[in-house]
């Protein structure tokens, strides 16, 4: 075979294997004109995306000023994509290896690479010593050149080339910090390129609709969040919008079959232990529908849990929850907190209602009766937090209002714009 044939037969097999390459990674192979004669060959600036063989712990190791050494781990099934930049010379593969130029590994978009490399140098000088190897190893094989491009970039993506650089140990991949950089913002590089592949992946690809039966790709269809259902946006919205416009609280979850079925087992207090959050419900029925839903959430909170109880405010009835334990333990002269549902429980210290409606020192009724009956909302079943300072003493003429006598014993102030109930601390 003369020079010219070898010439030709390298050019097809090059033509070969870059189609190959272009029909399985679209769009990270850029052609590039060679400025350099003493390189002569077609240049390729090549984006080598790195998916690991599944979710992995990552191991991340630094050293401080002091001399110690600390270590923090995450799970990441993705490492941000490494820079290849080669020449494949004309009489490649069949006589000469291909060139490496330069291959980097920067952390992501805005980031030196010569900072902000996930690999050191020695990693990457073994990964392009590998290359020379792999078409070493097919010539002494086969008796002339093979093309090697292919090989090389599947040991790469699949993250194959951990291994043999030692970083891929016990099943825990350890990679080491950057010195400009701590260990939180390099692990949060990590973590935020890992989450957008993922995003990436899903949207790229189809699934079925479990309502409509159609394919839809990911861009189109919803994930959701604990079991890993996935529908398309159009029919999921039709289903939440007609559960919250109807009040039905439980329908606004997973759709499925199977996941229905496991709610209806669940007690009542467990139907609001989902994973759905007001963004991806603003995200599938738009905001107007969010808020409604998240007002039905607060009332079904306070109807299921006795320590929370709804704002009797006419204009907020929000759900409002206990008080934290600092905020009522460790201090006397801090308000009590009565708990309406522990109201029929007999008590030694339980708080007292004044049913004299002119001085402060009348007639006292224990609470072990259900006084607060007749002014409870039927949705509070919570804890109201009562003071005596109400911008004055209740009872001697300061408060500003009207005192009187209410309905079952109760001490009602009437001011100006709302009713206020109010029980005194012993």
């Amino acid at each position: 075979m003369d020079q010219h044939e070898i010439l030709n037969q390298c050019e097809r097999m090059q033509e070969d294997e870059l189609i190959v390459l272009e029909s399985i990674y679209p769009g990270q192979i850029q052609k590039h004109p060679n400025p350099d004669n003493r390189r002569p060959g077609r240049m390729l600036a090549l984006t080598l995306p790195v998916k690991l063989f599944s979710p992995t712990t990552i191991s991340i190791a630094s050293a401080s000023n002091n001399g110690e050494s600390s270590t923090s781990s995450s799970t990441l099934s993705h490492l941000p994509a490494l820079s290849f930049c080669i020449v494949l010379p004309k009489t490649y593969p069949l006589l000469v290896p291909p060139t490496p130029i330069s291959l980097r590994a920067p952390l992501c978009k805005g980031y030196d690479d010569k900072i902000g490399s996930w690999l050191p140098q020695k990693d990457l000088k073994k990964m392009e010593d590998r290359l020379r190897g792999m078409w070493d190893d097919d010539k002494e094989a086969v008796d002339q050149g093979q093309g090697v491009l292919w090989k090389w970039w599947d040991w790469v993506v699949n993250g194959d080339f951990l291994l043999e650089t030692q970083r891929y140990t016990d099943n825990v991949l350890t990679l080491s910090v950057p010195s400009p950089l701590s260990p939180t913002t390099f692990l949060a590089a990590l973590k935020s390129y890992d989450s957008c592949q993922i995003q990436n992946e899903f949207e790229q690809t189809a699934f079925p609709c479990s309502i409509c039966w159609e394919n839809r790709k990911g861009g189109r269809c919803v994930e959701m969040p604990g079991c890993g259902c996935v529908f398309c946006t159009e029919c999921l919205g039709d289903c939440w919008t007609l559960a919250i416009s109807e009040g039905t609280l439980e329908a606004v979850a997973c759709p499925s079959i199977s996941c229905v079925k496991q709610r209806a087992t669940n007690e009542k207090a467990s139907l609001l232990d989902q994973d759905i959050t007001a963004q991806l419900v603003e995200k599938v029925v738009g905001k107007e529908l969010r808020e409604k839903w998240e007002v039905f959430k607060d009332r079904r909170i306070a109807e299921i849990d006795p320590s929370f109880c709804v704002c009797p405010r006419p204009g907020c009835q929000a759900a409002v929850p206990p008080p934290a334990p600092s905020e009522t333990c460790g201090n006397s002269s801090a308000p009590k907190a009565i708990r309406l549902a522990d109201i029929n429980k007999p008590s030694s210290d339980s708080p007292r209602l004044t049913t004299d409606g002119s001085t402060g020192s009348g007639q006292s009724v224990s609470l072990t009766e259900d006084r607060w009956a007749a002014y409870r909302f039927t949705t509070c079943f919570g804890v109201l937090e009562i003071s005596r300072r109400k911008q004055g003493e209740i009872g001697n003429g300061k408060a500003e209002g009207k005192s009187e006598l209410g309905k079952n014993g109760v001490q009602v102030e009437r001011g100006r714009n709302e009713q206020t109930m109010v029980a005194f601390q012993n």
